[in-house]
């Protein structure tokens, strides 16, 4: 078993995209969370700077900060834990909502 003590480590893991912190470990130590987004795909950024798109499988060793975004959408903030349930679906807000907006007459500036 190879063990490392610096920095959060980001690896590439079977068909998707793991994130581990802490340090690598034995599998065994490894929870894997799919995180899935409505709308698909969005941008999953974690705190040490590494990157994947949804769907990601996200190994999780005790608890991984994550941003996931997308244009035209609020950004939601995760910290996933072994608790969280796998598959896991975050549904992102829209910016601007589809209602039409109301057109008013602007005063006249002299």
């Amino acid at each position: 078993m190879i063990r490392s003590t610096g920095l959060a480590t980001a690896a590439v893991l079977l068909t998707g995209c793991a994130h581990l912190t802490n340090f690598i470990c034995d599998d065994s130590e490894i929870l894997y969370v799919l995180v899935q987004s409505d709308p698909t795909p969005a941008l999953i950024t974690f705190s040490d700077g590494s990157e994947c798109e949804t769907p990601c499988r996200v190994g999780v060793i005790e608890k991984v900060d994550m941003t996931v975004a997308r244009t035209g959408y609020k950004a939601d903030r995760r910290t996933l834990t072994r608790a969280t349930p796998s598959p896991l679906l975050i549904t992102l807000e829209p910016v601007v909502t589809d209602t039409e907006l109301e057109t008013t007459t602007l005063p006249d500036i002299n």
